[in-house]
């Protein structure tokens, strides 16, 4: 077997492997991730710091592996649904909202392709002149073309039986 380790071997990569962790957890984007190797790292050296007066609980540890493997599976989930929704803007109209300063500037694309930037789930998009931007998700104000701004009305102006909107009035009967 390849990986028939013993006692001994176990002990010292379990010590090995809590620098690692430090170590590990300072490279990545976010300190306070950690997945189920990690996870698994410090169990062992939990189970190396017990005492015969003070031995870990099995049913807790049990608990604590079930619950990493549930966030670990929704996380799964998570992300999957978010590419599956990128995915399927693709050939798309898409309106962008893109904030300089005090201001929101709105951009119609058309979502060429989907990709991963710094961890995060982006679009390709293609504005009218040929032009590709990479655009964040949490960019994306709607799907396909938003109605053009109203004109706010002057104060003084009748607003009129529709409180001023320009649309007929609902002709359904209330029940």
């Amino acid at each position: 077997m390849a990986n028939d380790y013993s006692m001994a071997d176990i002990s010292l990569r379990a010590s090995l492997g809590a620098t690692e962790v430090a170590q590990n957890s300072t490279s990545r984007k976010n300190n306070t991730d950690l997945d189920m190797t990690d996870f698994l790292k410090l169990m062992i050296v939990q189970l190396q710091s017990q005492t015969l007066d003070d031995t870990m609980d099995t049913s807790e540890m049990m608990n604590q592996m079930v619950q990493m493997q549930m966030v670990t599976a929704i996380t799964n989930m998570t992300e999957t649904n978010i590419m599956t929704y990128a995915s399927s803007l693709v050939n798309k109209e898409v309106t962008i909202g893109i904030i300089n300063g005090d201001t929101l500037e709105e951009r119609v694309v058309t979502v060429i392709g989907t990709g991963m930037s710094n961890g995060q789930q982006v679009i390709f998009g293609q504005d009218e002149n040929g032009d590709v931007e990479t655009y964040n998700l949490n960019q994306i104000m709607a799907v396909g073309k938003l109605p053009p701004k109203e004109e706010a009305e002057e104060p003084g102006q009748d607003a009129g039986q529709n409180g001023g909107a320009d649309r007929p009035a609902d002709t359904h009967p209330t029940i």
